[in-house]
This record gives structure tokens, C-alpha cells and sequence, in this order.
């Protein structure tokens, strides 16, 4: 979760983290049958993965025109395009990393900034190692 728009790979954006949990902890089949038997939240909270993820890089551009900062989001987001990764650009681009069994390895986000004169990037991975792994997508390009 970048920016403070949490996202969940098989729902919408959200302004709030408890419209994108809520439904997905409400699919779970254990969810409400470990309320029943007697598990608190914060017992179920516990067994829900948990992603490794990078702060925010904020990177600075000389302006803070919205057209030209999402013309640098998208000059970005184009290298991955042309490599062939799923791209959801809902939010500035968000960047899938899925394998050929069709198992979600990772993201990367980038997107406009829309009071401040930067691009916010970040990577999320399944694990630091996929994580890590992600990190270093850019610099083999």
C-alpha cells in the first residue's frame, strides 16, 4: 500500500484501508467461522500474510505541473510495458510481477504526486526476497 490508496490485486482503490480489508476478510472462509469459535480480530489479524515493503521514494522534478509529472510516470511505466508486465495504471502505474503459473510475486507503484512536485514510487513484494528481488528490476534494464 503506496500512498495511502491501499490496493488489493483483485479489488478497486480505496481512500480507506477498511474498504479494501473488510470485503476481503468477509471472503475468507475462516473468517467468520473463527468468530463464531471464539477468535478475537486480533487472533485472525495474525494470520493474515504479511508483504514486505519499501518506504516511498520521493523523487523531486522541476515541476509541478500535473500533465508533465504523469508524462514522467508514464515515460517510466513504459519500460516495464514493453517487457511484457501486466500494468494497472488506475493510479500512475502499477506494476505486476507475476509468474508463468500465475503466482503474484510482487508491485511496484509509481505515481504523480497531486500537491507537490514529485513522483511516489514503491515496491511491495511477497516476501523481502521477492521483495529485494524487484528492487533491482530497474537496474538490469
Amino acid at each position: 500500500m503506496c500512498s495511502g490508496h491501499p490496493k488489493h490485486p483483485s479489488t478497486v482503490m480505496a481512500e480507506d484501508g477498511s474498504q479494501v480489508t473488510l470485503p476481503k476478510l468477509l471472503e475468507q472462509k475462516g473468517f467468520a467461522q473463527g468468530l463464531r469459535n471464539g477468535k478475537t480480530f486480533i487472533d485472525l489479524d495474525e494470520e493474515v500474510p504479511r508483504y514486505s515493503t519499501t518506504p516511498e521514494l520521493n523523487i523531486r522534478l522541476p515541476t509541478n505541473i500535473l500533465s508533465e509529472k504523469q508524462e514522467t510516470v508514464e515515460a517510466a511505466v513504459e519500460i516495464f510495458r514493453q517487457k511484457g508486465y501486466p500494468i494497472d495504471s488506475t493510479d500512475g502505474g502499477l506494476i505486476q510481477w507475476i509468474d508463468i503459473n500465475g503466482k503474484w510475486h510482487g508491485q511496484a507503484l509509481a505515481r504523480k504526486s497531486n500537491t507537490q512536485p514529485m513522483v511516489i514510487c514503491c515496491v511491495e513484494g511477497r516476501d523481502e526476497k521477492a521483495s529485494d528481488a524487484l528492487q533491482s528490476q530497474p537496474k538490469e534494464s
